[in-house]
């Protein structure tokens, strides 16, 4: 089996990435921009029963495995192969790391091993049920509220072109332990509930270098994508260095229609702002006149701040407010 891919970027180091259970390759859209600005290639993967790959009703860790390793052999790396792997993913990249033999191996919120024996019918009943509700991208908006609306629309289609059968069938066959090799690299989400602090320790004890993100989700990169990318200097470079971006002035509006617009998403606006990973802080209060409200933001750099306007663009706040008059200086960019 060949696994749909999509690949960004061009350059000397190929970097190829596996998403977890339910997501897709468009998960990772943020990473492969990153990869190509770098001046690399990034090759992500659907893995089977996900995105546009084809479904595999009787699939096995194995037969996924066997399907990575298959799409990677029609790739045509010359240069340095970084594999990365999510999750069920990074499972998946465990098991054909011997054959995929890259020059980084790194793993993401994951031990690479679980309990198989469950009841196929009844797991694919929950696969089923847990799909239909990540497809709605209002109920998985308000599951993650630190998730953009770029994420938030690449989740909900990852979950409407989920095959549950072939989930089941994968998780269902037996257990599974494919431990990360020595010399891997492992981040993991702290706290994490799928790498114990135990976990940590033993892996750590065999070798492998594991790396922390403080509050990160367990798609680690959805909500700190820059400690994700500065924790892995190995497959992305060395950190870039980072400037904070300030925001002050006014925002002004010029009629009561545009007014009750601001209130009425304004409290949503700054609790998912303060949420950001890269937002230092971010107020915005009412002034003497009705009509005008001041605003100071700070973020960490100008990636954040760029990630923030993206977010706002494509909001319900960004929408409601799109014509009202913005006053502000911008400094740090």
């Amino acid at each position: 089996m060949l696994l749909n891919a999509i690949t960004t970027g061009d350059g000397p180091r190929t970097v190829l990435l596996l998403h977890g259970m339910m997501g897709s390759a468009q998960s990772w859209w943020r990473v492969s921009e990153e990869v190509a600005a770098r001046g690399h290639r990034a090759v992500a993967l659907d893995l089977p029963g996900h995105g546009l790959s084809p479904r595999d009703p009787s699939g096995t860790i194995a037969s996924a495995a066997d399907a990575v390793a298959a799409t990677v052999r029609t790739l045509a790396i010359d240069g340095d192969l970084v594999a990365i792997g999510h999750s069920y993913g990074g499972t998946v990249l465990s098991a054909a790391a011997e054959r995929l033999n890259p020059a980084v191996e790194v793993y993401v919120d994951t031990i690479c091993a679980f309990a198989g024996g469950a009841d196929a019918g009844q797991q694919r009943a929950e696969y089923a049920r847990v799909r239909e509700i990540r497809r709605d991208p209002d109920a998985l908006r308000a599951a993650r509220p630190a998730y953009s609306d770029s994420d938030i629309r690449v989740e909900s289609l990852a979950a409407q072109r989920f095959d549950p059968e072939t989930a089941a069938s994968v998780t269902c066959s037996g257990d599974v332990s494919h431990p990360p090799r020595r010399g891997s690299l492992l981040v993991r989400a702290q706290p994490s509930a799928f790498v114990s602090d135990d976990d940590a320790a033993r892996l750590r004890a065999e070798g492998v270098d594991v790396r922390e993100i403080d509050g990160a989700a367990h798609t680690v990169w959805y909500t700190h994508f820059e400690e994700f990318v500065d924790a892995l200097p190995e497959a992305f470079g060395p950190p870039r260095e980072r400037r904070g971006v300030t925001l002050t002035g006014l925002l002004v509006c010029r009629s009561d229609a545009e007014a009750d617009a601001v209130r009425e998403h304004l409290a949503a606006h700054i609790d998912l702002t303060r949420a950001e990973a890269g937002c230092v802080s971010f107020d915005v209060a009412a002034t003497d006149d009705p009509l005008v409200w001041s605003v100071a933001e700070h973020f960490r750099d100008a990636e954040a701040f760029r990630a923030h306007q993206r977010r706002v663009a494509e909001s319900a706040w960004g929408r409601a407010t799109e014509g009202i008059e913005r006053r502000y200086s911008v400094a740090g960019i």
